[in-house]
């Protein structure tokens, strides 16, 4: 009917260093463990929202770039020789917007080292007990101001 518009959405992994793509949208799920370009088809009506989910499952440390375009296609629908209705999609009718998505998979940034220089801080062990130095772990610095804070050394 004229309320209703045939959709192609197509999905173009540009670069998969590991793992695969996991993509849901018009009615189902697919998982895509190579680069290359993939297409879901599907009728939408004037007022339907569809749902879309994108995600990138690395096996290790890398990157994934995905584009996904969605376009207007004609359809038609027609009865097979058991009466069951089978939609068949043709040409482009406008192409519609897309949008790229740069996954990205690396070691976390960390804090590697704290250096406090404040000589009149006192220092205490996680129970409450004054010490010279920081042992390793939680410490808890009461710094000159009066301010008490939780420090974790991991030396």
């Amino acid at each position: 009917t004229s309320s209703e518009t045939g959709a192609k959405i197509t999905l173009d992994v540009n670069t998969l260093s590991s793992g695969k793509i996991q993509f849901c949208m018009l009615g189902n799920c697919q998982g895509y463990s190579e680069s290359g370009t993939y297409t879901k088809q599907g009728v939408l009506t004037a007022s339907c929202q569809d749902d879309l989910m994108l995600d990138w499952l690395p096996a290790s440390y890398g990157e994934s770039t995905v584009t996904i375009r969605a376009d207007k296609v004609s359809y038609s629908v027609s009865e097979n020789e058991f009466g069951v209705s089978q939609t068949t999609y043709g040409d482009i009718l406008a192409s519609g917007p897309s949008i790229t998505i740069k996954f990205v998979y690396e070691d976390a940034a960390a804090i590697k080292k704290i250096t406090y220089n404040d000589k009149s801080a006192s220092i205490y062990s996680i129970n409450g007990q004054a010490v010279n130095m920081p042992a390793k772990g939680v410490n808890l610095m009461k710094r000159a101001d009066g301010m008490m804070i939780k420090v974790y050394n991991n030396h």
